[in-house]
């Protein structure tokens, strides 16, 4: 997996025809609207999750990207956000109600909706990709494909 600078910030910046996760041609590109936070801001962890949640929070700032997208990468990733957040709600609601009608351990089935949310970490990690901002505040892609970040790096090396 690689990482590379996007040169701007706007949703019209020209990203070359390649899938971000694949490599592979495409002429699919995808709207992504969000918040980005420093590349450093993690390490404030350790001085609690309220500080760490300060820095991310201030520290932050906004993108609009359009980014070039597989559609079969796009529908691996949708699948699988659908099916760990499914298995989140209904471990949470199954286990709601076993706690509430005294059925069982609920902490077994609650286990579920952490799983469920552990699948979900998984694919935003390994089907998606990270959008930091640099110290000098530009924006990053990280795990991204070496084929796309060979092909911006050229189409903006001029």
């Amino acid at each position: 997996m690689a990482s590379v600078v996007v040169p701007a910030r706007q949703a019209d910046v020209a990203l070359p025809p390649v899938c971000v996760k694949t490599g592979v041609p495409t002429t699919n590109f995808v709207a992504i609207h969000g918040t980005a936070g420093r590349v450093g801001s993690g390490a404030m962890i350790v001085f609690g999750f309220v500080p760490w949640l300060a820095a991310a929070f201030l520290t932050s700032e906004r993108f609009d990207l359009r980014v070039p997208v597989d559609p079969a990468a796009l529908t691996r990733y949708r699948l699988w956000r659908q099916a760990s957040l499914a298995v989140v709600a209904i471990g949470l609601v199954v286990g709601f109600f076993a706690a509430a009608l005294n059925w069982g351990d609920p902490l077994i089935l609650l286990g579920l909706a952490i799983t469920g949310m552990v699948g979900h970490l998984v694919n935003e990690w390994v089907n998606w990709f990270g959008v930091c901002l640099t110290r000098d505040g530009a924006l990053m892609l990280t795990r991204i494909h070496e084929s796309f970040a060979d092909a911006l790096t050229a189409a903006h090396r001029i």
